[in-house]
C-alpha cells in the first residue's frame, strides 16, 4: 500500500497523462471545438454538467480569463478527508491535461470551498 502522497503524485501524474491523450477525442464527441478560454470553459462546462452538476461561467473581456463555479460536486460526494482531497487533486490534473493538450496552452486552477469548487482558465504564460 502506497501513501497519501505518493497516491496524489502517481494519480495525478496519470490522470494528467490521460487528459492529454483523449481531449481530441472528447472535443469531437461533445461536437465543439478549440479556441481560447471561453471555449475551454463551455467544454468543462458542457462535461461537468453531463454529470449532473450545476455550473456557471464568467469570462474576462478579452478572453483572458474564465472562472467556472461547479455546485452540487457529485463525484466526492460522501468522500472524507485525506481521500476527499486526493480525489479532487487528481480530479483536477485529468482536466489540466486537457487544458495543455490545446493547440493554445491553457493553465487550469481549482479551489475547493467545500460546497462548490472554483475553477479558473487562462492563457499559459511563457516562462522568463
Amino acid at each position: 500500500m502506497i501513501g497519501e502522497e505518493q497516491t496524489r503524485e502517481l494519480g495525478g501524474l496519470a490522470a494528467r497523462l490521460t487528459g492529454l491523450q483523449n481531449y481530441p477525442r472528447l472535443l469531437r464527441a461533445l461536437g465543439s471545438s478549440e479556441g481560447g478560454v471561453r471555449e475551454a470553459g463551455q467544454f468543462l462546462m458542457v462535461l461537468f454538467q453531463g454529470m449532473g452538476d450545476e455550473v456557471s461561467m464568467v469570462c474576462g473581456p478579452d478572453d483572458d480569463c474564465a472562472t467556472l463555479t461547479h455546485r452540487g460536486f457529485r463525484l466526492v460526494r460522501g468522500i472524507d478527508e485525506p481521500a476527499r482531497g486526493v480525489l479532487l487533486h487528481c480530479w483536477g490534473e485529468l482536466w489540466r491535461g486537457t487544458m495543455r493538450s490545446q493547440r493554445r496552452l491553457k493553465d487550469l486552477a481549482f479551489e475547493d470551498q467545500g460546497d462548490e469548487l472554483i475553477w479558473t482558465i487562462q492563457p499559459m504564460r511563457a516562462a522568463g
